[in-house]
């Protein structure tokens, strides 16, 4: 058996190097695009909101929504109500922004045991980097509707003070459990 030089013992993991390098480059910068496109986006200050929902469920009348609202902008933001966009006839029967003493305790969401400091209707003010729950009551789905669709759109309608326009809409998807 012919013994290997120097540099046929290197050509193996020299290219194996070159390869884990070149994906590590690649996943670098994509990390990096996305990071830069989140935060552009954040920074919009037309578009500040981020809407994250907590918790969905439904009882024997309706389904309840726990949504986190984050105004990520630069301005104070009003928020001024809550519509259905899909289905159109689904009626938010009660929407309240509601501020907890603790944090969340997302077992004993909509039983007795919640700790809310204070709920408010709408408009509510929003500071820049501040976050508000807001638990939404919405009309019972029939059977039909949620085995096709198990999902409700929503427009969270807002308006930006430091711009000097009409009322914006950020539009979310809820899974309704």
């Amino acid at each position: 058996m012919a013994k290997k030089t120097v540099t046929e013992e290197l050509t193996v993991p020299k290219a194996i190097l070159e390869t884990v390098t070149a994906a590590a480059l690649v996943s670098a910068g994509k990390f990096v695009y996305d990071a830069s496109k989140d935060t552009y986006v954040a920074l919009k200050p037309d578009k500040p909101l981020q809407v994250a929902i907590a918790d969905s469920v439904t009882t024997s009348d309706s389904h309840r929504i726990l949504a986190r609202i984050t105004n990520l902008g630069i301005h104070t933001v009003y928020l001024e109500a809550v519509q259905a966009i899909d289905p159109t006839r689904i009626a938010i029967d009660a929407a309240h922004v509601t501020e907890r003493k603790i944090g969340w305790d997302m077992g004993n969401f909509g039983g007795e045991k919640e700790q809310i400091e204070k709920a408010t209707a709408f408009p509510h003010r929003l500071p820049s980097n501040e976050t508000v729950n807001i638990d939404l009551t919405l009309s019972l789905q029939s059977a039909k509707r949620l085995k096709s669709k198990p999902y409700a759109t929503l427009a969270v309608q807002y308006r930006v003070l430091g711009l000097a326009s009409k009322v914006k809409s950020h539009r979310f998807g809820v899974a309704i459990r």
